[in-house]
């Protein structure tokens, strides 16, 4: 179904894409802009599907779905043109976990909301990202504080489905 909430939600998906066109032109700044916006733009989509009454399995599932694709993605393309190290996988101890949950569920039943602890880890993800390509110090505990926080949140997630 095409809601504002989904709208939003797909419309993350363009942003990712030119992030990746702009880092294969070797503008790292203006993909750094589309990956913010690509990340940022999930804060709004789901308060907006609840505050308008839009709330779906499928805008659910869409959700999850493009936010794995626009942070793992962009881990793997930032790390492939050199702009972040290889062990940043290791940022998505969470997301690994939620893989499962996106295959173990039940046809047209809502996910349960993440809570503060799910948001949490993704903004700490992309956050993660962001120090990683700056070139901040402490990059790996940083990384690891990150991974640990997710496998907390990943199992705590799997248990409440």
């Amino acid at each position: 179904m095409i809601t504002w909430a989904n709208s939003i939600t797909a419309s993350r998906i363009i942003f990712f894409a030119l992030c990746i066109v702009e880092l294969s032109y070797s503008r790292p700044y203006s993909a750094i802009a589309f990956f913010l916006l690509a990340w940022g733009l999930d804060a709004i989509d789901g308060p907006i599907a609840r505050y308008m009454g839009q709330e779906s399995a499928f805008g659910s599932q869409l959700d999850k779905t493009i936010d794995r694709i626009v942070l793992l993605g962009s881990v793997v393309f930032l790390t492939r043109y050199n702009y972040i190290p290889p062990f940043a996988i290791f940022l998505f101890t969470k997301d690994i976990g939620l893989a499962m949950a996106l295959t173990a569920k039940k046809r047209g039943v809502i996910f349960p909301s993440a809570a503060w602890k799910g948001k949490l880890a993704s903004v700490l993800q992309g956050c993660a990202i962001l120090w990683l390509f700056f070139g901040f110090p402490f990059q790996q505990g940083i990384v690891a504080i990150v991974a640990v926080f997710g496998a907390f949140v990943a199992v705590d997630y799997l248990r409440r489905l």
